[in-house]
């Protein structure tokens, strides 16, 4: 499955779609796009950023995000601020991946 780095990752370059990550609303279960749920402030900073749960689809594993605060700040190297998130579902699992350096990358 996906890592929740790798998503990240995804997310900053606008490619979850090349990436086979697939967005949605977990209560209306509308797909979402880039523009939906990243802000970018003046300075340049991204934050992953929606007024309800997100569902994550990687090749039909599904994971979840539960905002406790309105945003996520996260960066091109896939580092994001995990405390303002709850994660349930296979990235909740699969979180052994989040130790690998922030510079790794996948090998094609």
């Amino acid at each position: 499955t996906g890592s929740c780095q790798h998503f990240f990752r995804a997310l900053w370059a606008n490619t979850l779609v090349e990436s086979e990550f697939a967005l949605s609303s977990t209560r209306s279960r509308s797909i979402l796009s880039y523009d939906d749920i990243v802000f970018q402030d003046i300075q340049g900073r991204k934050y992953l950023r929606y007024y309800e749960d997100l569902t994550i689809d990687y090749y039909a594993n599904l994971s979840y995000i539960s905002f406790l605060d309105g945003r996520v700040l996260f960066q091109q190297d896939g580092y994001f601020d995990p405390t303002p998130i709850i994660w349930t579902g296979e990235m909740s699992k699969q979180r052994i991946a989040d130790f690998l350096p922030y510079e790794y990358l996948l090998s094609e």
